[in-house]
């Protein structure tokens, strides 16, 4: 009787405290790693979300009635109402080079603003800035999109 009561005790010392014991080490060296993927898989979420948005902006545009528009004259006409005057534009192909001197901070966001939330297709790809007295004179580089043709 005394044997089977230790072997029972021995029993419930492996199953009753090692065994949750060696589960807890496991759980301790497990749950870190699970977090830090969760996050990571947050992390690629918020990243797909802002690639979709993305995505979907770009294919209004792309698919904007307006595909037989003048880039030229809708970026001076857009500088003529907010009272920005452009200095020079380079155009080589699809790429708008503008270039502005003496801008105000105000006038520019304007522009800036005017040109990203229009529903053309086109991406401003650069902007560079350079801050002068009281004015900024900035380049700005603009990729007219068109659509592949199919025929």
């Amino acid at each position: 009787m005394i044997l089977l009561s230790f072997f029972i005790s021995i029993l419930l010392v492996k199953y009753g405290i090692f065994l949750p014991l060696r589960r807890i080490k496991v759980l301790n060296r497990v749950i870190p790693e699970k977090e830090k993927n969760l996050q990571e898989m947050v992390h690629l979420r918020e990243e797909y979300l802002h690639l979709k948005n993305q995505l979907a902006r770009f294919s209004n545009k792309l698919n904007s009635k307006a595909t037989n528009f003048n880039l030229k004259e809708f970026l001076q006409e857009s500088g003529r109402k907010i009272g920005i005057n452009i200095a020079r534009m380079n155009i080589q192909g699809n790429t708008f080079q503008i270039y502005l001197r003496e801008v105000e901070l105000e006038k520019l966001i304007k522009y800036l603003y005017k040109l990203e939330t229009s529903n053309l297709p086109f991406i401003l790809k650069k902007i560079h800035l350079t801050k002068g007295n009281q004015h900024i004179d900035a380049i700005l580089e603009i990729l007219k999109i068109e659509a592949p043709s199919l025929y």
